[in-house]
């Protein structure tokens, strides 16, 4: 329904201006470019229709929900491990819209089940399906960049995988800290996308080991520890995390000033 008000509302005001109006061929026009486009989405959803009824009458979803929760113990944290992978292989080689009805239908339930919100469990789910086009051995998008950029697949995969770490843990971050998807108060989605912000600049800074200059493996395993610290679901944990990377930055920051004030004395002498 918003796709259709949004739609509607877009039409309304294009017919305000004359230069946006819209005229019976423009509108027929549309109309055509509309259908070849729903085409797709007709196919898919024909195609996920057929998986979901197989997936109930077999009774197949019950059985797999049950057998990730009984897989995974008591542990949220085991599930939702257990729960990526698995989205991870079964994404793997298929269109983005596939891959989500797929996990979707077998897997997020598990998550629902387990007390996890809806929003959350089918935007976990998605997020990893996704994460298989970076994923070896099936990494579609990593086998297309490989061959315009003429290097090894492989390489070239654990390169992308390096580079988009913070992917696989922002979903993580999310399902024990819902506030980042705008479920809570407004202090606390401000608070915790403010924090995972500076998780994901400090981790990033630990895996490159640079931030003004270069940083020695000390100071990336502490900026690493710290973004875990900064992404954990526990209070305490979080600032912890926030001094020590806090702490690193202004130590950081002040080694620069320090090293740029020695370079202007060299300079004057």
């Amino acid at each position: 329904m918003a796709g259709l008000y949004a739609s509607g509302s877009v039409l309304g005001i294009a017919m305000l201006k004359k230069s946006t109006r819209i005229n019976i061929k423009k509108l027929l026009n549309i109309l055509e470019q509309t259908g070849q486009g729903v085409l797709d989405i007709v196919v898919i959803a024909a195609v996920a229709g057929l998986i979901i009824g197989v997936v109930f009458l077999t009774g197949l979803g019950y059985a797999f929900t049950q057998w990730l929760l009984k897989t995974s113990g008591e542990s949220i944290f085991s599930l939702l491990l257990i729960t990526a992978g698995a989205c991870i292989v079964l994404g793997m080689g298929m269109t983005v819209t596939a891959a989500y009805v797929v996990v979707v239908i077998l897997l997020a339930p598990a998550l629902i089940q387990a007390g996890m919100s809806p929003l959350v469990a089918h935007m976990f789910v998605f997020y990893y399906a996704v994460l298989s086009f970076l994923t070896p051995p099936v990494c579609v998008a990593v086998y297309a960049a490989a061959s315009i950029a003429g290097s090894k697949p492989l390489q070239t995969a654990f390169q992308a995988m390096g580079l988009g770490i913070v992917a696989y843990l922002v979903p993580f971050a999310f399902a024990f800290n819902p506030a980042l998807l705008l479920i809570g108060s407004p202090f606390q989605v401000i608070s915790s996308t403010l924090l995972v912000i500076l998780g994901i600049g400090a981790l990033g800074v630990g895996i490159e080991g640079y931030l003004f200059g270069s940083l020695s493996w000390l100071k990336r395993i502490l900026f690493i520890s710290g973004s875990i610290g900064l992404f954990s679901p526990w209070g305490i944990l979080r600032i912890i995390g926030m001094i020590v990377v806090a702490v690193l930055l202004f130590i950081e920051w002040k080694l620069r000033k320090t090293t740029i004030k020695g370079v202007k004395n060299e300079r004057v002498l």
